[in-house]
């Protein structure tokens, strides 16, 4: 395991063709964030992290720990912003509130600054998938990691955005090539790294807490009758990974600023039966103190009760409340680039058949793949493909194989993993609307709606595109049902809500999610809050316009107004 390592120094070409597509990558996000209305959970991520920052209090919607929102309000605080009251609030939306009624002038320029400064995440994500293909295996497949991370959909319609999913993914695969790096040269050094990285992790997403079980899963494949293996003692190795687990403890108290460290067991009340259980089954003392922040602890729980409560998951027509075990095949099947499906394909039939030295490593990078399927289609919350984001780094690695196989461009290798990279651009055309993105087979954006809603295809980011809409066509009035967070009246939406009693011939707009019949609260035009009566009787009518795949138009007349009520009325 001592092969020596190819860096960028040795291949200024393929450095610079990597540079060149994370810079349209980069491009392309920043159009996209500044196209795109403040999407539904980002209406409170900003301001959380503004009151995190500002307070040094981490309780806020605790329901994600504070890095990626720390760095999203760090350049607000430069430009002046206010958070607005209220400081405690038990619904996040209004944090949301506070800081647009706030800032109601310059909402939309800070929803940008604090985009651009996530989408550097995704930028350095990239910069590292490609370094570790590099490394791995060589200059050629570096490019085409670099190439399908950069021209993905699902990562163009989200890195953009001030959410959790992108920094999952570049957070969990920086753990798994440092605990990669320690497996091949267990070093002390190495071993700090891979704590520091852990603890990061840690302060990303809750997904990462499945950072530590990869990681010790990585340093089994890589090391488990492995004859090259560099060999120590076993009293060596264990001090090295205590020490990591030491060093990633430090980093999240350091996190949390130490609040609440050492909190003991019985100072908590339990939500989620997950630790309820556990800290029952492990018979666990209650004056017995936690080595980590309260924040985070009551963090994690209320992750976990959130995840064994019901949502309302829709699939191919269908709704539970308990979710589809094939929901994520499905919606992977969906959602991702036919030609991106072709190199999955490709890869594994040369894991099956040509496997290589390199076995070991394609285990340790599918192993992360497989997990957060399994763990993802036996959830209850299922509400989009973005949970699945942070296996992508991985896949794009493992797909990226097969440009070592292709030795000379003008071969049938080359050119079929040629056009095949060609095709992934196809997707582009659908630009700004990436987060809406479906593949041909599936019937492309058009269709999604009746296959999957939420955040795979409406998560509120068309508002400002049906405000300009309705200026292009003179529309002054309109009923709307609109899936979002963010107040259609502070955009100069003269509306009201569509309900059996209003109805009158005229233009109406509905989200895709409600469409369908999304159970959901709704924002009345006094900005009250209220649930959805459901507004799935319009999909009897064919749209006149559709907004960015998320938002539907249509136009009643009088003989459709009798059918629509009879069906509201059933």
């Amino acid at each position: 395991m001592d092969e020596t390592e190819l860096t960028w120094r040795e291949h200024t070409s393929a450095l610079r063709m990597v540079l060149l597509l994370l810079a349209v990558h980069a491009g392309l996000c920043a159009d996209v964030a500044r196209r795109l209305t403040v999407t539904h959970d980002e209406y409170w991520h900003i301001p959380v992290g503004l009151l995190n920052i500002c307070s040094r209090q981490f309780y806020y919607d605790n329901l994600n720990p504070p890095l990626i929102r720390a760095i999203a309000a760090a350049p607000l605080l430069q430009a002046g912003v206010k958070t607005g009251p209220p400081e405690k609030a038990y619904d996040p939306r209004q944090h949301g509130d506070a800081f647009l009624y706030a800032n109601p002038e310059r909402y939309h320029r800070l929803v940008i600054l604090a985009r651009w400064s996530v989408l550097v995440v995704s930028v350095l994500t990239g910069w590292l998938l490609a370094s570790w293909c590099l490394q791995e295996f060589g200059p050629q497949s570096a490019v085409v990691a670099a190439f399908l991370w950069s021209f993905s959909p699902t990562v163009l319609g989200h890195a953009p955005l001030v959410t959790t999913d992108v920094a999952a993914a570049g957070m969990l695969l920086l753990v798994v090539w440092r605990a990669w790096r320690f497996a091949k040269h267990p070093e002390w050094r190495a071993a700090g790294w891979l704590g520091l990285s852990l603890g990061m992790a840690q302060l990303a997403k809750y997904t990462c807490l499945l950072a530590g079980p990869l990681a010790v899963a990585t340093w089994l494949i890589a090391r488990t009758g492995n004859r090259d293996r560099y060999r120590q003692p076993w009293l060596r190795t264990g001090l090295q990974w205590t020490a990591a687990v030491c060093l990633a403890l430090l980093i999240i108290n350091a996190g949390y600023l130490f609040r609440g460290t050492g909190t003991p067991v019985g100072a908590y009340q339990w939500q989620s039966r997950t630790l309820q259980s556990l800290f029952s089954a492990a018979s666990v003392p209650d004056g017995m103190p936690l080595p980590l922040p309260r924040d985070y602890v009551a963090g994690v729980d209320h992750q976990r009760h959130m995840m064994e409560a019901e949502h309302p998951v829709y699939l191919d027509g269908l709704w539970s409340l308990t979710g589809f075990r094939s929901y994520f095949v499905k919606a992977l099947w969906y959602k991702t680039p036919h030609s991106l499906q072709v190199l999955v394909a490709w890869a594994l039939l040369m894991l099956l058949f040509r496997p290589g030295r390199r076995l070991r490593l394609q285990m340790v990078l599918l192993l992360p793949v497989l997990l957060m399927l399994i763990v993802g289609s036996f959830s209850n919350m299922q509400l989009g493909l973005r949970y699945l984001l942070p296996t992508f780094p991985f896949l794009f690695l493992f797909v990226a194989r097969v440009a070592e196989s292709v030795r000379r461009l003008f071969t049938t290798g080359g050119v079929l993993l040629s056009l095949t990279l060609a095709a992934s651009l196809a997707p582009l055309r659908y630009h700004p609307h990436c987060l809406a993105y479906f593949n041909e087979l599936s019937g492309g954006p058009e269709n999604g709606h009746n296959l999957l809603v939420d955040s795979n295809i409406d998560w509120g980011q068309d508002l400002r595109g049906l405000r300009s809409w309705l200026d292009r066509n003179g529309i002054q009035r309109i009923g709307l049902a609109y899936f979002g967070m963010f107040p259609p009246g502070q955009l100069g939406i003269d509306y009201f809500l569509p309900a059996p009693d209003n109805l009158e011939p005229g233009w109406y707009a509905i989200s895709a999610s409600f469409l369908q019949g999304r159970p959901h609260t709704i924002r009345e035009p006094d900005d009250s809050i209220r649930s959805t009566p459901g507004f799935s009787a319009f999909r009897l009518l064919l749209p006149a316009a559709r907004i960015g795949y998320s938002i539907h138009v249509f136009k009643l007349e009088s003989r459709q107004i009798a059918a629509l009520r009879r069906m509201w009325s059933q």
